[in-house]
């Protein structure tokens, strides 16, 4: 399976009691919409694995307990401890013309109507307030939240992501640090 053409489902935590179940955190919106899986992919050393699914029953917290074929031992379970897992995208819902999966918008270009093109989204970090866009400009990683009245236009058609920065944000990580800006650091951490 092709990992470009799938999302990450969750991740497995651990195992639970002895007979190979597993507890998996599920990190998508609507858990119960994964309900009725057949199969899933785990990713081992960057390949994604198939496996048939026994069963899968929701828990509190975005967790489920899951019992795969051939996994029958605690061991087993174990050695499957902390991996990702994965769907491909044909399960993912529907959506309206204006909505996205964060996923979809790496390799977007992003653009600021004032400098042009800034490069193009290589991650999306989902932090507690604000989902952050990752690029490179300027041989400087950027991280740039997405924040609604920052984003002009976001082009599915075109992969485009038009923004209105604030002044100083992209400088942030492009200006070298002066010695005043040193000295103003070391005399904070005595």
């Amino acid at each position: 399976m092709d990992k470009k053409k799938c999302f990450e489902l969750g991740r497995i935590i651990r195992p639970h009691g002895l007979a190979g179940e597993m507890v998996i955190l599920l990190e998508v919106d609507n858990p119960e919409d994964y309900l009725d899986l057949d199969t899933l992919f785990i990713e081992k050393k960057g390949q994604l694995s198939p496996y048939f699914v026994e069963s899968l029953h929701l828990q509190p917290n975005g967790r489920a307990l899951l019992a795969l074929e051939g996994i029958d031992s605690i061991e087993a379970a174990q050695a499957l401890s902390q991996l990702a897992v994965w769907l491909p995208d044909s399960y993912l819902p529907e959506l309206e013309a204006d909505e996205y999966f964060l996923h979809e918008l790496v390799g977007y270009e992003v653009l600021d109507e004032k400098i042009g093109r800034l490069g193009v989204v290589e991650n999306v970090y989902e932090l507690p307030t604000e989902n952050a866009l990752v690029l490179t400009y300027q041989g400087a990683e950027v991280l740039i939240l997405m924040q609604s009245q920052w984003i002009l236009n976001l082009d599915k058609t075109a992969k485009k992501i038009e923004m209105r920065l604030p002044e100083g944000l992209l400088e942030v990580y492009t200006q070298p640090q002066t010695a005043a800006d040193k000295d103003g650091e070391d005399e904070m951490e005595q």
